[in-house]
């Protein structure tokens, strides 16, 4: 699939003058309508609009700049080349869970809670030995990025995670809603020009072996061109997702791109043999919090990964960390579905809590009242996962790396059985 264009020629350097993704005095209006206060700020914007965005941003630096750097050893392309993939010297893999990162359109680029994630992450890379972090889309709120020079992979990317542990370390990424209002073939691109970002296509497929033969296999699904997105927007700015407003995603806006990934998706679940089989994606399956389940997915998601026996789905989108386990239609076992979606902002919405199966539930992040947890002034949180031939074992964090609840999967290979109580599921590969 061709998923971007050359490069251009021009200087890697660009003036936040000339990005509009990070020049919209509305983004106050976009931030506090999530709380609700938006009348609130009614003066505010006013007084924005009136004076100019240059004015504003001449209290801020104007220029960002990065240089084009060698990409790792250990590529995405790498990963999803032949059978063995990446094979690690190492008996376990290690890699941190996260998603919605996308810190903000103006100064400072980052929040509260991306910065406490990020410390966190840096400390348990250091401890651990972490190998590749998976990344679940919303790499860049509100409107993606304009192209691949874009000042805000610098700002809200480089610049956080600018720590000598992770270079070498690949963010695996897909592309989220937000990512989707701008440009994703730009995203795709700058893969060539960072030392972390990991970002081949619009879906792929990288794999792990390990020292002992375990072998684990990842699909990175793009969940927009699968089901639509949640605003008529296509490479615009903040206005325009506040004239056109958010809706539940109704359908692909190209039927025959989406037709091929469904395919594809079929095509290398059913080729998977891997001890452990990874699906990540922004949207969920399911999810008890502001966004809900995305019903494109449980009608055609759901089924594929049953019929194929996936250990896991892995999605974003709603700004908390969850475990559901949902019983397979025909009751005989169970899938996993954990959401991991909290690393510049948090959300403890429990809107739709009646609207996923009943009991499958166990475990959900946050809780409590803090009505500026969507402006990124939260802990933030993650996921620590540890994957060796037994199991794979995931430890739901908050953002300062305070342990809140963990849990583990067994190989596909294995009997699967949680909690004590859940009935086991065998599969012959």
């Amino acid at each position: 699939m061709q998923t971007s264009s050359k490069p251009s020629s021009r200087q890697n350097v660009i003036s936040e003058r000339e990005n509009p993704h990070s020049t919209s005095g509305g983004y106050f209006c976009v931030l506090m309508t999530q709380t609700g206060c938006c009348l609130g700020l009614a003066a505010l914007l006013y007084i924005t609009l009136t004076i100019g965005t240059v004015e504003i941003l001449s209290l801020f630096p104007k220029t960002r700049a990065y240089s084009q750097q060698t990409p790792p050893v250990v590529t995405a392309e790498v990963c999803s080349k032949g059978s063995k993939g990446c094979t690690q010297k190492d008996s376990a893999l290690r890699f941190l869970l996260i998603g919605d990162t996308g810190g903000l359109p103006i100064y400072p680029y980052t929040t509260l809670a991306q910065g406490t994630v990020r410390d966190t992450m840096i400390r348990l890379t250091e401890q651990n030995k972490v190998q590749l972090v998976l990344n679940v889309g919303d790499n860049i709120y509100f409107t993606g990025v304009a192209n691949e020079f874009d000042a805000r992979f610098e700002t809200s990317f480089e610049e956080v995670y600018n720590h000598p542990i992770f270079d070498g370390i690949p963010f695996f990424t897909i592309a989220g809603n937000h990512d989707h209002f701008g440009n994703v073939s730009a995203q795709i691109a700058y893969t060539k020009y960072s030392r972390k970002w990991m970002y081949p296509d619009y879906w792929y497929k990288f794999n792990y072996t390990l020292s002992d033969g375990t072998t684990i296999d990842f699909l990175m699904i793009d969940t927009i061109v699968l089901c639509g997105n949640t605003a008529d927007v296509e490479y615009g700015d903040l206005w325009d997702l506040l004239w056109k407003g958010s809706k539940v995603p109704d359908g692909p806006k190209d039927k025959k791109m989406a037709e091929k990934q469904w395919d594809w998706i079929a095509k290398t679940l059913n080729e998977s043999r891997a001890d452990y089989l990874f699906v990540g994606g922004h949207y969920p399956v399911f999810s008890m919090s502001s966004h809900g389940p995305t019903q494109c997915l449980v009608d055609r998601l759901k089924p594929l990964l049953e019929q194929f026996s996936v250990t896991a789905y892995f999605a974003g989108h709603d700004h908390t960390l969850q475990h559901l386990e949902v019983p397979t239609t025909d009751r005989h076992s169970h899938i996993t579905y954990i959401v991991s979606g909290a690393a510049s902002r948090t959300d403890r919405s429990t809107k739709h809590k009646n609207s996923v199966p009943q009991g499958s539930i166990k475990f959900n992040y946050p809780s409590g009242w803090n009505p500026f947890s969507q402006l990124g002034f939260s802990r933030g949180a993650l996921i620590y996962v540890e994957i060796n031939k037994d199991r794979a074992k995931f430890d739901f964090l908050k953002g300062n790396g305070e342990s809140k609840y963990t849990m583990s999967l067994m190989s596909r290979k294995r009997s699967v059985k949680l909690d004590g109580d859940e009935e086991a599921r065998t599969i012959e590969l």
